[in-house]
């Protein structure tokens, strides 16, 4: 997560042996041949109302067949936090895009939404990209992560954009 990257390298910089390094320097040093694998979601929207419910309920994940946790509270629709959010995503895109291209390399990008739809091709792409060899007749597992997305997302989801549609109409 881009926002937790600057504080990481910003210590690093701390260190006397690291003082007066840039990002690049740093992780190339850190971590000789690093691959780097960057997941984007399509729809920020859905990113950022996924992330507020999940802030507000204390529920980041659950699998399939257990039961589903008690949240630590009801999640209430609120436009700043989502929008927040949402500009946090934005922030984080641009940031990520622009160390990239400081450190002149292309990532691996997995858009989210393609992942879920072709979980085992992308693994197995993954698993190219880093060079990983693995067998031919290589079976995935059941996944067992429980979907978080539910009717009330998708509300929330209707109503984040309708308000700042009529936002953007307002001013």
């Amino acid at each position: 997560m881009w926002n937790y990257f600057p504080i990481m390298l910003q210590k690093l910089t701390e260190l006397p042996e690291y003082r007066g390094w840039n990002a690049p320097e740093l992780m190339a040093d850190l971590f000789p041949n690093l691959h780097y694998i960057w997941i984007v979601r399509r729809d920020k929207v859905r990113q950022a109302v996924s992330w507020a419910k999940a802030g507000q309920t204390n529920i980041y994940a659950w699998h399939k067949g257990a039961p589903l946790p008690g949240p630590s509270q009801e999640p209430a629709f609120d436009f700043t936090f989502i929008d927040n959010l949402y500009n946090l995503i934005l922030e984080g895109e641009a940031g990520w895009q622009a160390f990239f291209e400081a450190c002149g390399v292309q990532p691996c990008k997995v858009v989210y939404e393609e992942l879920v739809d072709a979980y085992e091709e992308t693994a197995l792409g993954l698993l190219d990209y880093l060079n990983i060899p693995y067998p031919k007749d290589l079976v995935f597992g059941e996944r067992r992560m429980q979907k978080q997305a539910d009717a009330l997302s998708e509300l929330w989801v209707e109503k984040y954009n309708a308000m700042k549609q009529q936002a953007s109409v307002s001013a």
